[in-house]
């Protein structure tokens, strides 16, 4: 007998019929209530079970890694590199101008600053500037003085020479007054021996004789001093001129040593970074008053002619990514230029992965880590976006985020990962 049949015998036996009649034109018919049978529900959850592992064993997903990097040409930058530490004094560039190779590019002073709040570099400088306009300003009153002295002494040997001049044409007179005179004598001479003339006047002649002869002795003597008064006036004359070549040495000598000891305060206390090869400035990294640090990276410049070589993208990422990165691994691309929104996400794939990693401070690009990071090279699917109906092309030093696919494994492998781990590890 089915339940429902005991339930009715067992209200009849209860209840007095005329109860029964009434419940049931109140309420109706007692109802069976139709059950679920167990082989069903048992069909239904081994499907479902079987429906789950299918869709965990064939559904795949990939392990992602986000990194940070920056557009750049396949042919290579040029990276402009601070050699001490300091603070930026001047920044003479702009992101993406032209320079060309030797341009100063950015200024670094290392100088520490004095009590007062000057630089000491500055200070420094200013000291050798007045010293060395002080040692000028003396250069030029001793070259003062010694070309007075020469002039003197040049205006003096001009008048002994003159006097020489007049010295002799005064000997060649007197000695033709002396041959005069010699004759006379002579003839005196014979006068006297005829009787003709007295011995008084013959001494008269020959005294005159000596006179003349005393006379042009005196003016040889006055000559040979003049001659000699020329040649000391001719050594002091070469002595003012040697002094003054050596005024001009010692100046020189003392402009070069304050130019030796400028460049010495420069190269200690500043730092020149020009541009190593005629390109395009990018990646600008400081302004004026920014502090920088030895071997930081502080521009890219990008040669002029790897542009036509095509672009590609350089990838900074950590060594957990690296571990298990291979070439050929796809790469999904975020532009910071172009949001992924509205232009959608790029694709690349990995060309290159650099052996050794790169401290935080070598970046060419600004990372916040603390982490050493390896660079990864991605050849570009495009080198343009397209939005709007127009491509938009891609340029050097873009900065963008990227998505590294590591290893893809199906739901079901990735479930049993940690089991394995854990049997390998207790292996």
């Amino acid at each position: 007998m089915s339940r429902s049949a005991l339930q009715t015998a067992e209200a009849s036996a209860l209840f007095r019929p005329e109860a029964l009649d009434e419940a049931r034109s109140r309420l109706g018919a007692p109802v069976q209530l139709l059950g679920v049978s167990g082989w069903a529900m048992t069909l239904f959850f081994v499907a479902l079970l079987a429906t789950l592992a299918v869709f965990a064993a064939t559904t795949r997903y990939a392990h992602k890694e986000n990194v940070y990097g920056q557009v750049t040409p396949v042919a290579g930058s040029l990276r402009v590199i601070a050699g001490r530490n300091g603070v930026a004094e001047q920044v003479l560039v702009h992101e993406g101008q032209a320079v060309k190779a030797g341009q100063e590019l950015i200024s670094i002073s290392s100088a520490p600053r004095l009590q007062q709040g000057g630089m000491l570099s500055d200070s420094l400088r200013r000291a050798q500037d007045n010293e060395l306009q002080a040692q000028r300003r003396q250069a030029e009153a001793r070259l003062e003085q010694l070309q007075r002295q020469l002039d003197e002494v040049g205006e003096r040997r001009r008048n002994v020479g003159d006097d020489i001049v007049r010295l002799r044409e005064a000997r060649r007179l007197q000695q033709s007054r002396i041959e005069i005179q010699e004759q006379s004598v002579a003839a005196a001479r014979v006068l006297t021996e005829q009787g003709m003339l007295s011995q008084i006047a013959m001494r008269t002649r020959e005294d005159g004789l000596l006179a003349a002869r005393q006379t042009l002795a005196g003016l040889e003597r006055e000559s040979a001093q003049q001659q000699s008064l020329l040649v000391q006036l001719g050594a002091q004359a070469a002595r003012l001129n040697a002094e003054m070549r050596m005024v001009h040495s010692e100046t020189d000598n003392t402009e070069a040593q304050s130019v030796e000891h400028r460049l010495v305060s420069e190269a200690t206390y500043a730092d020149h970074l020009t541009a190593p090869a005629d390109g395009v400035v990018t990646a600008l990294q400081v302004h004026p008053g920014t502090s920088v640090t030895s071997n930081q990276t502080l521009a890219i410049v990008i040669p002029a002619g790897p542009l036509q070589q095509g672009l590609e993208v350089e990838l900074w990422a950590p060594s957990r990514a690296v571990g298990m990165l291979r070439p050929g691994a796809r790469v999904h691309l975020m532009y910071d230029a172009f949001p992924y929104q509205t232009f959608g996400v790029s694709h690349g794939v990995v060309r290159d992965i650099a052996n050794a990693p790169v401290m935080p401070n070598e970046l060419p690009v600004p990372i916040e880590t603390k982490e050493q990071l390896f660079r990864v090279r991605v050849t570009l699917d495009r080198a343009a976006l397209s939005a709007y109906g127009l491509d938009w092309p891609l340029m050097p030093g873009m900065r963008l985020s990227a998505d590294l696919m590591l290893e893809e494994r199906s739901l079901l492998e990735w479930l049993l990962d940690p089991l394995r781990a854990a049997r390998r590890r207790g292996g």
